[in-house]
């Protein structure tokens, strides 16, 4: 063999041995567990995250199923909504929406707040799932009050 090829041969086995000691390193590290796991800024607990950009003052809300209420949060930062402001904007009552709410989607349609959720009737029967409206009228969906505005539905029902 000429001498480069062995020379290079030489650095290749260097690379590898380096490459497989630091993927040990990596592997065996007691950090493993931290480097990789992965931290959902989203949601913390509750399923159905949504996350709206307000397009004029640039700050994140968001909304996520909590099946007892509804819930807004914000942040200016899309990496701290779990940690922003919050506020428990509707609280069921013994209307048609009564328990298990799912799936809130908080939307600014013409300078106004709208949240569409999914609930069930207060026998709690999975099969009268269906979706209902709250609005806010005002501006900032932390001031004013939103209101229960009730199921919008068609002859069906369903």
């Amino acid at each position: 063999m000429k001498k480069h090829t062995i020379v290079f041969l030489l650095f290749l086995l260097q690379d590898f041995v380096a490459l497989v000691h630091n993927t040990y390193l990596l592997y065996s590290s007691s950090e493993y567990d931290t480097v990789n796991t992965f931290y959902s800024f989203l949601s913390q607990d509750g399923a159905d995250p949504w996350v709206f950009k307000h397009p004029t003052n640039d700050w994140y809300y968001s909304t996520k199923s909590s099946q007892i209420n509804v819930v807004i949060w914000r942040s200016p930062y899309l990496g701290t909504l779990d940690i922003g402001e919050s506020k428990i904007i509707w609280t069921p009552n013994n209307t048609t929406a009564c328990r298990d709410v799912w799936a809130p989607e908080l939307h600014l349609i013409q300078k106004k707040w709208y949240v569409y959720f999914a609930a069930t009737t207060c026998n709690g029967d999975n099969i009268n799932h269906r979706i209902f409206v709250l609005e806010n009228e005002n501006e900032d969906p932390f001031q004013g009050e939103f209101q229960f505005r009730g199921q919008p539905t068609d002859e069906t029902n369903k």
